[in-house]
């Protein structure tokens, strides 16, 4: 690790703050495992990709423990240090050793993400989710609601989904940025750390299957961090840029 500057501190203050803001921004109680789904994986996602694995690491772990301690959800506080602090570690570590790609390979790259993420997506969807199925809508404190839709999912969703998915995939890295496949590829690999790091510590705290529960919200946790971080690490470097230009 290199010598922290004042710079450095200041960022990992900073990041600390406002992953903490954005984990608290938004709380969904999850009652089978007494923890909560929240939006803060996008500036644990953003910080890492700006400024890579230490001051993501730092940033990750206390901004996200803070919240859990002035929260409630003090059970959480000492996993959450180490799982997020290692999550923002692996994000910003992968985007230093990758982002050096040359363009023609991150663009091949690329596209052999989405190529196989498409293909995983139809395949998963025709094997598992296609045919009639249940939709009950549960209530934030866990009971039952009472609606429930039935419905008839077609393969051939799942196929022009995918056909769709790598369509527009290959136009955004081919015309817009090319190093797209590699950063959602990077964040993915820091989310599953932390979705991983959560089950185990919440399987020996209420077992593995209160702690499957939280497993979905967790993924959806990571989709909400990818989709938003990507294009706001993005737009902050090109205006860091235009600024040192000028």
């Amino acid at each position: 690790m290199r010598r922290l500057s004042s710079r450095d501190v200041a960022l990992m203050a900073i990041g600390a703050v406002l992953t903490y803001l954005s984990t608290v921004a938004i709380q969904v109680y999850i009652p089978a495992t007494k923890g909560y789904f929240n939006i803060g994986e996008v500036m644990v996602y953003t910080w890492a990709l700006l400024f890579g694995p230490w001051i993501g690491a730092f940033s990750a772990g206390v901004g996200s423990m803070m919240a859990d301690v002035l929260t409630g959800y003090e059970q959480y506080a000492p996993a959450t240090l180490i799982i997020k602090g290692i999550e923002g570690f692996i994000v910003g570590k992968l985007h230093l050793l990758l982002k050096r790609m040359s363009i023609s390979r991150a663009k091949v790259l690329s596209i052999v993400i989405a190529t196989v993420a498409s293909l995983a997506l139809a395949v998963l969807g025709l094997l598992i989710y296609s045919g009639v199925a249940e939709v009950t809508f549960f209530a934030l404190s866990g009971s039952i609601s009472g609606a429930i839709l039935s419905l008839y999912i077609p393969w051939l969703l799942w196929v022009l989904a995918a056909i769709v998915f790598i369509v527009i995939t290959g136009v955004m890295v081919l015309k817009v940025d090319p190093m797209l496949g590699i950063r959602a590829l990077i964040v993915v690999i820091g989310g599953l750390e932390m979705v991983l790091g959560y089950f185990i510590y919440e399987s020996v705290l209420y077992g593995p299957g209160q702690a499957m529960v939280e497993v979905p919200y967790n993924i959806g946790q990571m989709l909400v961090g990818l989709v938003v971080s990507i294009p706001l690490s993005k737009s902050v470097e090109r205006k860091v840029l235009v600024q040192s230009i000028h």
